[in-house]
């Protein structure tokens, strides 16, 4: 399988969506391998 890399920034506008999306992404990876590189933090442009 081909590896790829994927980058996101969120802004948060409302946080009980947030919440409740954020706890089901972890679920995603397993299914293709993946993994988290990094994880949080601030975002410097």
């Amino acid at each position: 399988m081909k590896k790829a890399y994927v980058l996101d920034s969120l802004t948060v506008k409302n946080r009980a969506f947030t919440t409740d999306y954020a706890a089901k992404v972890d679920a995603t990876l397993p299914p293709f391998e993946g993994k988290f590189l990094v994880s949080g933090g601030t975002i410097h442009y």
